[in-house]
């Protein structure tokens, strides 16, 4: 899918609005979880916020619920990915490497000595696995 015919030309959006394929974890009412083509989570808002729109004040309370869906999905996230550490990482804007022009956070299980050290350094996983970690997740989650 060409990102042109996407409301504001954004793949998350996308993703909110189901045009998109994705492994969905969690929705609320105002975020979406999904494993990334890496296999970690995101967590996004449903409503898109880009670059333009990151006044943080006035989208404070928006970003504290996405903020808590990732918090939430923390334990349960280390749990099936069997993961010793976890990174919660927030870029905001191009030049703190946020690749996607609409707010998000990336939970990204970590293991010792795996060598991530960046996002963009890790290969993409298969459809079907990241459905069933999603599922996965998805499960402990609604366990707790």
């Amino acid at each position: 899918l060409d990102r042109r015919e996407l409301p504001h030309s954004c793949v998350f959006c996308g993703i909110v609005e189901g045009v998109v394929e994705s492994s969905t974890v969690l929705a609320t009412d105002n975020s979406v979880a999904f494993m990334s083509m890496e296999g970690h989570v995101v967590v996004i808002p449903k409503r898109h916020i880009g670059e333009d729109e990151l006044d943080m004040n006035e989208n404070k309370a928006l970003f504290i619920d996405v903020l808590s869906t990732a918090v939430n999905l923390i334990n349960p996230t280390m749990k099936v990915l069997r993961a010793t550490g976890l990174n919660l990482v927030v870029n905001i804007g191009k030049d703190a490497g946020q690749g996607i022009d609409h707010l998000h956070i990336h939970l990204i299980n970590r293991d010792k000595g795996d060598g991530k050290v960046r996002i963009t350094d890790m290969s993409s996983m298969p459809r079907k696995e990241l459905d069933a970690r999603a599922k996965k997740i998805a499960l402990t989650f609604n366990r707790k």
